[in-house]
C-alpha cells in the first residue's frame, strides 16, 4: 500500500513502538516538561495495540492525534479520561481516520495549569435532588444529592472557581444533554466519550 493508505493492521506492539520512535524528536518538541517522549510513545503503542479499530485508522490520523495530546499534555490513556483516540470513516476518502477528542477531565488539565483556577469540577443533578440555580446579578447554585433513590437524570452542571473569588456555572437540562449528544459525530459509537 502506498503511505497515505498505511494502516496498523497486522502490527504487533513492538513494530508499533518502533514506528513512533521514528517520531520521537517531533513528540519532544512539542511536549511540556512534565512528559517524556518514551512516556508518550509506550502510551500510543499499548493504547493502539489494544485497539484492532485504532489499528484500521492511517498511520498519518494516528501520529496527529498523538502529536496533538502531547502537544496538550494529556495522557491518552482511555480510563483516565482526559483524551480519546475515535476510529471513524472518512466520508471522502473512504479510509478510517483516528480523531482526537479532548475529555472534560482533559480540559480540567489544562484549565488547572493555567494557574487562574482554584477549582473545577462537574456533576448531574436526578429528580429527587435538591437542586435550585438562578441566573441574573446574584446567581445562585445549590446542589443536595438524596441520600435515597434519585430519580431520573434531570440537569448537568460546571462549576468554576477563579483564584480572584470570580466564579461560573453553567446547567444543562437532560434535554440540552440529548440534543447535544443526538449532534455528535460520535453519536452511535462505541467509542463515544
Amino acid at each position: 500500500p502506498t503511505k497515505a493508505d498505511a494502516n496498523l493492521v497486522g502490527m504487533k506492539s513492538n513494530d508499533i513502538g518502533a514506528l513512533f520512535a521514528a517520531y520521537r524528536h517531533q513528540i519532544a518538541a512539542v511536549i511540556p516538561q512534565h512528559l517524556t517522549p518514551e512516556r508518550i510513545i509506550q502510551l500510543a503503542t499499548t493504547v493502539i495495540a489494544r485497539n484492532q479499530d485504532l489499528k484500521k485508522c492511517t498511520v498519518e490520523s494516528l501520529i496527529g492525534a498523538v502529536m496533538n495530546a502531547s502537544m496538550l499534555g494529556l495522557d491518552i490513556t482511555p480510563q483516565f479520561g482526559q483524551c480519546y483516540f475515535i476510529p471513524r470513516e472518512n466520508g471522502k476518502t473512504h479510509k478510517t481516520e483516528c480523531n482526537f477528542q479532548m475529555g472534560y477531565k482533559g480540559w480540567v488539565q489544562i484549565f488547572r495549569r493555567s494557574g487562574e483556577v482554584s477549582t473545577i469540577y462537574a456533576d448531574v443533578v436526578y429528580e429527587n435532588d435538591d437542586f435550585k440555580y438562578e441566573r441574573g446579578l446574584e446567581p445562585i447554585l445549590r446542589h443536595i444529592p438524596t441520600d435515597g433513590e434519585r430519580g431520573k437524570l434531570k440537569y448537568a452542571y460546571a462549576v468554576i472557581k477563579y483564584k480572584d473569588g470570580g466564579y461560573n456555572f453553567e446547567v444543562l437540562t437532560r434535554h440540552d444533554v440529548m440534543s447535544r449528544k443526538a449532534r455528535s459525530m460520535a453519536k452511535g459509537s462505541q467509542y463515544s466519550p
